[in-house]
């Protein structure tokens, strides 16, 4: 048997603590970075989540832009066409009538000659759309290019005026317009 003194179990004792004491701390530091791992794993599952979620909504990004492009297209084919087809009409319209207003088939009446200015007017309208139509499919096609410039002010103004006038008239209401001569250009 083997006889310790007081000192001794008491040095036992207190090694046997220490050893206890790290043993405590390093299993709680291997515990914590344990924890600090799964951590990593559960943020790095969520990434590739949200990374598959945004590959699949890519993809239907993706088909619904061809898809947007062919409908672009496709309005813009009709858009032309629509237009081609219309300006035929339309310039016969405007040829007759002017074939009535300068009197070649016979001279009109009063009546007569209102009904055919209104006609011209409205043809002239249409025909204008038409343009537009034509324009703004040039325009998508990048077949025309848009010029920046000065523009003068009281021309715009007039233009502006010049197409509601005749819509002013019907409902008889007269547009006029006074513009300064200082007006800059824009």
């Amino acid at each position: 048997i083997v006889r310790l003194d007081r000192n001794g179990v008491l040095k036992e004792r207190v090694r046997a603590l220490l050893r206890r004491k790290f043993f405590e701390e390093e299993r709680f530091r291997i515990s914590q970075q344990l924890l600090a791992k799964e951590s990593e794993v559960q943020k790095a599952r969520q990434e590739a989540a949200v990374a598959m979620k945004l590959r699949a909504l890519n993809k239907v990004l993706a088909a619904q832009n061809r898809q947007l492009k062919v409908l672009n297209a496709t309005k813009s084919e009709f858009i032309s066409t629509v237009s081609h087809e219309l300006r035929t009409p339309i310039s016969i319209i405007k040829g007759a009538v002017s074939n009535l207003e300068e009197n070649i088939l016979g001279p009109l009446t009063d009546g007569q000659a209102k009904m055919i200015e209104i006609t011209r007017r409205s043809a002239d309208r249409l025909h204008q759309l038409i343009q537009d139509l034509l324009d703004l499919s040039r325009l998508e096609a990048g077949t025309v290019k848009l010029v920046r410039g000065a523009q003068q002010m009281h021309c715009l103004i007039q233009d502006t005026l010049a197409s509601f006038r005749e819509k002013a008239a019907e409902s008889g209401v007269n547009i006029g317009m006074h513009i300064p001569d200082q007006v800059p250009d824009i």
